[in-house]
């Protein structure tokens, strides 16, 4: 396999440009009704909504995603998008930034960046925008947008001062919204959700089949599978396959055992483990970890 198509596998790695300024920023119209399940594990990203309708699917909980509206993932939170009819397309602005680049800039970057890097419980992964912070943070895009696509004298400079104006503008949209944007979905079904991704943060390395799962959290295997599928866009066990992948790859990263070993610790035997990594990667569990080391 071609070094240029194990980076093509490797699709939830960010790619920069600029690999001496990791940020990353793309206005893009998505015609894919399905994003799947995914993490970034160095990067903080921001998605801005600007037409369009569906959900995003951050850890366990759906939000809508409505135009203004404005989401923020962190680093390692398990997440994906689901197009909703009528709606065949989705116009957003997607932009990443690795906390890399912070370690390089002017303090008052780093202070404005901070709120976006902490686990607090509280935490707004949703900022409805008002029309006049929409406004201000259209401009701000375009901006670090024509930056970045010009590379004017001191651009990147300018990148980061529009960064940290659009940080700025973050932060007091979330001081005014107090409490995140309330998912559309009804109490019980989100509860029971809730109640079921936990239980299989819990316990993905153990034996767990959907009839268990469905006793665990209260509910018929048949409504939690239609659940999983409208949340997700998976199946249980598709969604429990790449739980369990995505934490082979942490293990993987930090060079952590061998494989057998990793294979184990995540609830899979190893001739499983391969078929399902190299379906979901596109590599073995040893390429991989050659790759990023």
């Amino acid at each position: 396999m071609s070094k240029k198509r194990v980076k093509a596998s490797l699709s939830r790695k960010v790619d920069f440009p600029y690999k001496t300024f990791p940020l990353y920023i793309k206005r893009e119209t998505r015609k894919d009704s399905l994003y799947p399940v995914h993490y970034h594990s160095s990067e903080i990203e921001f998605q801005f909504i600007h037409q369009g309708s569906g959900y995003y699917f951050i850890k366990h909980r759906r939000y809508p995603a409505v135009k203004n509206s404005v989401f923020i993932i962190r680093r390692n939170e398990v997440h994906s998008f689901v197009l909703t009819p009528p709606s065949p397309f989705l116009k957003k602005t997607s932009l990443l930034c690795s906390p890399s680049l912070l370690s390089r800039t002017h303090p008052f970057l780093r202070d404005r960046f901070q709120p976006f890097l902490e686990h607090a419980p509280t935490f707004q992964h949703q900022i409805h925008l008002t029309e006049k912070e929409t406004i201000l943070v259209d401009l701000i895009l375009k901006e670090l947008i024509q930056e970045m696509a010009e590379q004017q004298t001191y651009w990147k400079e300018m990148a980061v001062m529009n960064l940290a104006s659009l940080c700025v503008v973050l932060q007091r949209a979330m001081r005014r919204q107090k409490k995140s944007l309330r998912p559309l979905d009804s109490p019980g079904r989100n509860q029971i959700m809730e109640k079921a991704v936990s239980y299989i943060e819990a316990h993905f390395a153990e034996n767990i089949g959907l009839k268990e799962l469905a006793a665990a959290v209260f509910c018929s295997p048949f409504y939690l599978s239609h659940l999983f599928r409208v949340h997700t866009g998976l199946t249980f066990r598709e969604y429990l396959a790449r739980r369990r992948i995505m934490e082979a790859r942490k293990f993987l990263e930090e060079e952590k055992g061998k494989i057998v070993t990793v294979a184990a610790a995540v609830g899979l035997e190893l001739r499983s483990f391969y078929r399902n990594f190299r379906k979901l990667t596109g590599l073995t569990p040893r390429m991989y970890r050659k790759f990023c080391h």
